[in-house]
C-alpha cells in the first residue's frame, strides 16, 4: 500500500508516510495529528480531495454543538468546548482520514493495473501549489 500513498502523496510524502504507517502500526494519536488542518481544518481536508460528506458533517457536528454550547454554558467553558470539538473533529483524525480515502480510493480501482492506478491517484490526490496557480490562471478571465 506504501507506494500507492507515495503516488497519491507525490512530493509530501516525506511528510504523509511515516505517520500513515504509524496509523498502520496502531499509533492513531499523534500520526494522524496534523498542523494544517489544524488551522484550516475544513480547507485542508478539501485541498486534499477528501469527499464532501467526510467535510461537511464534522462541520455541521461541530457548528451545532458549539451554537449549544454558547447558549448554555459559561463564557470560558463553552469556549474551551468548542476548541476542544474543534480539535477533535479536525487535526486529530486529518492523517487517518486522508489515508482511508486513500486506500478506499484504490480498493474501488483495483481493476486497473498498478501503473495506471498510480498515475490515477497522482491526479485525484495531488496538491500541488503550482498546480492550483494553473487552475486558479485558467479560471481568470481577462478584463477588457
Amino acid at each position: 500500500m506504501e507506494e500507492y500513498w507515495k503516488a497519491a502523496t507525490g512530493k509530501k510524502f516525506d511528510y504523509f508516510g511515516p505517520k500513515f504507517l504509524a496509523i498502520e502500526n496502531g499509533n492513531y494519536g499523534w500520526g494522524a495529528w496534523n498542523n494544517s488542518a489544524l488551522a484550516l481544518g475544513p480547507i485542508w481536508m478539501g485541498n486534499r480531495q477528501i469527499p464532501m460528506w467526510r467535510v461537511r458533517v464534522p462541520v455541521v457536528v461541530c457548528t451545532i454543538a458549539c451554537l449549544f454550547a454558547y447558549d448554555f454554558l459559561p463564557v470560558p467553558l463553552n469556549v474551551t468546548v468548542c476548541g476542544i470539538l474543534y480539535i477533535y473533529t479536525f487535526p486529530l483524525h486529518a492523517n487517518a482520514i486522508y489515508k482511508d480515502c486513500i486506500e478506499k480510493f484504490v480498493e474501488e480501482n483495483s481493476h486497473l493495473n498498478d501503473l495506471e492506478l498510480k498515475e490515477l491517484l497522482a491526479s485525484k490526490f495531488k496538491t500541488d501549489v503550482e498546480q492550483g496557480n494553473k487552475k486558479l490562471a485558467a479560471m481568470r478571465k481577462p478584463w477588457i
